[in-house]
C-alpha cells in the first residue's frame, strides 16, 4: 500500500518514518502477548525498544515531545520487519488454535487490546 519510494518520509514531522509504523503494529501486539503469556518475545526481541512507541507531540504542547522509542541510526529492512510480523501473526493463530484466549482471560485480554490497535478502535 506504501510505495517502497516514499518508507522513509515523514508526512507529518516530527513523527517516524512511515516504515515505523510497519514495525509498530507486530511490535504492540508482541509486547501485550509476551506480557500476558509471561513468556519471551518473538524474535528479534530488540524490536521492543525500537518501535514500542512513536513519536507524537503532546497535546497541551504540540512543541514538547512524549516519551517515544529510540530509533536506531540505520533504519531496519523492509523485509526484515514484514517478516517479523508473519511470526507475530504465527504467535497469535497458535494462541487462538490452542484455546488459551478462552479460558485464560490475560491473553483474552491482551488479544483484545491487539485487536483494537490494530482496527484503530478506541474503547474507552
Amino acid at each position: 500500500m506504501i510505495p517502497p519510494d516514499v518508507l522513509m518520509e515523514q508526512p507529518i514531522p516530527p513523527r517516524n518514518p512511515l516504515l515505523s509504523y510497519l514495525g509498530h503494529m507486530p511490535t504492540f501486539e508482541d509486547i501485550h502477548l509476551t506480557r500476558a503469556t509471561n513468556s519471551k518475545p518473538t524474535e528479534p526481541a530488540y524490536y521492543h525498544q525500537i518501535f514500542e512507541r512513536g513519536i507524537d507531540p503532546d497535546v497541551d504542547d504540540p512543541s514538547k515531545l512524549n516519551d517515544h522509542s529510540e530509533l536506531p541510526d540505520v533504519f531496519l529492512c523492509l523485509e526484515d520487519i514484514l517478516q517479523y510480523r508473519e511470526h507475530v501473526k504465527a504467535r497469535i493463530m497458535a494462541l487462538y488454535e490452542s484455546e488459551t484466549p478462552y479460558t485464560d482471560r490475560y491473553i483474552g485480554r491482551a488479544l483484545w487490546i491487539v485487536f483494537e490497535h490494530e482496527m484503530g478502535l478506541s474503547l474507552l
